[in-house]
């Protein structure tokens, strides 16, 4: 059987459909500033994304990214990435198997870093859905459990040092590519 759909690397030109496909899965927005500060600067430019394009109609059904950072692991430098914004359009879900456009995306990515980064260190934050297809599918598994640890600021705010201040995304002047 012949999938309707191809995995290949993110193109400069993707990141309306990007943008569209995160407000689709998650219900949010995410402004092309918010794309670029997340995925632009950190790689200097270079975009560790897959993207699944719908074979028929050439829109992006599906995308998994990771952010490079640095890290240390030993006492010696090691590049990790954070695996983020992995999502399949509602439509483009459903079936179990190799074919899976969640399975083919995340692998591919993973596979790619590998390539690249040999003893990279990758993580991050899946719901707990996407958490459990990518245990299954053998590219998740828990290695730590979080916790939230925060503090009420509000019990002391005669005696607290620390003020709250909402930081607007319209304040951040990005620069844009040249």
């Amino acid at each position: 059987m012949k999938s309707s759909y191809t995995i290949r690397d993110y193109r400069e030109g993707d990141e309306q459909g990007i943008t569209d496909l995160f407000c689709e899965v998650f219900g949010k927005e995410m402004t092309m500033e918010q794309w670029r500060w997340k995925y632009l600067f950190p790689g200097n430019g270079k975009i560790y994304s897959k993207i699944a394009e719908d074979a028929f109609n050439k829109r992006i059904v599906g995308h998994a990214g990771a952010i490079p950072l640095r890290g240390v692991f030993k006492d010696r430098p090691i590049q990790f990435f954070q695996i983020v914004d992995v999502m399949v359009h509602p439509m483009a879900r459903g079936f179990l198997g190799s074919k899976n456009v969640f399975n083919m995306l995340i692998k591919t990515l993973l596979e790619d870093i590998g390539k690249k980064f040999p003893e990279a260190f990758c993580y991050g934050f899946p719901g707990t859905r996407p958490f459990l297809l990518g245990k299954r599918v053998g590219v998740y598994d828990k290695i730590e459990q979080a916790i939230d640890c925060t503090r009420d600021l509000r019990r002391h705010l005669f005696l607290n040092p620390y003020r709250i201040k909402t930081v607007s995304y319209t304040h951040l002047t990005l620069p844009t590519k040249a």
